[in-house]
């Protein structure tokens, strides 16, 4: 939800509607209109993100049962989130910068990737293995490769919509084709291990996730780079979803090369 919200100010050409930070012309209720609706409420949701975020930490770190990575992880995510501020902060400060709005913009996939990890870390049934199952030392190499392509994907994406930059445009559009190359060969070298069922399960959102994204971003493309289909919602609308399902999909690939690297640890 946040980093919907946090699309549409950009989408929506809201980020400098509030000049001030972390209040919103002096307030936390400032009067909600134009722009303002974007900013303020994107505001609104990354507090309670950061409460939820502190909170998620202080109950690890008093548990007994929590491991040490997984306290580990849940301070790295507290170190995120308030670095993830600070760059919301100096970008309107700053009047938009691209390097610190594009930084910002990726900060918040990588802080959603790992937030999904401790959720799965957490899970009963994610230490749950298969008796016999046997994995492909070659598989190693695709824990790393497939969310490094898809991180670089969006940071492209990210550069794109922060610069309009025609060169950027080239590359989004030409990496597209080798993010859904490697999804698909990626769901095929980990058909062997199909007896995991957060394996199986997340391999298809990703085969099929990654093919509704592609359709999002031609429509996208349509919308911002062409004359056709000058509807002024889509402008907004369009671009954010294809933003939002790229940060899903990037934490999908992320957990799931995370399972395949426990199985593999595991493996017989």
């Amino acid at each position: 939800i946040l980093i919907a919200a946090g699309g549409l100010v950009t989408s929506t050409n809201s980020g400098l509607s509030v000049p001030d930070w972390p209040l919103s012309y002096g307030s936390l209720n400032p009067p909600m209109v134009g722009g303002i609706v974007f900013e303020h409420s994107h505001r609104m949701i990354a507090g309670v993100i950061l409460l939820g975020t502190l909170l998620l930490a202080f109950i690890t770190w008093k548990s007994a049962e929590a491991s040490r990575g997984l306290k580990i992880a849940s301070g790295f995510l507290v170190v995120m989130v308030l670095l993830q501020a600070l760059l919301g902060g100096l970008t309107v400060l700053l009047k938009l910068p691209p390097v610190v709005s594009v930084a910002h913009a990726c900060l918040a996939q990588l802080f959603l990737s790992l937030l999904g990890c401790v959720c799965c870390r957490t899970s009963i049934r994610w230490s749950t293995v298969p008796e016999k199952i046997s994995v492909d030392p070659m598989l190693k190499i695709w824990i790393f490769t497939t969310p490094a392509i898809f991180f670089f994907q969006l940071l492209s994406g990210a550069f794109l919509r922060h610069t309009e930059s025609q060169m950027m445009l080239a590359v989004h559009i030409l990496s597209a084709f080798l993010v859904i190359s490697t999804v698909f060969i990626t769901v095929i070298k980990y058909r062997a291990l199909k007896s995991d069922a957060f394996v199986r399960i997340t391999s298809s959102v990703l085969s099929h996730g990654v093919v509704l994204q592609f359709m999002l971003g031609i429509m996208a493309f349509v919308i911002l780079y062409t004359q056709h289909l000058q509807i002024e919602i889509l402008f907004a609308v369009l671009p954010t979803a294809h933003q939002t399902l790229g940060a899903v999909l990037l934490a999908s690939a992320v957990m799931l090369s995370y399972r395949v690297s426990l199985l593999s640890r595991k493996a017989v």
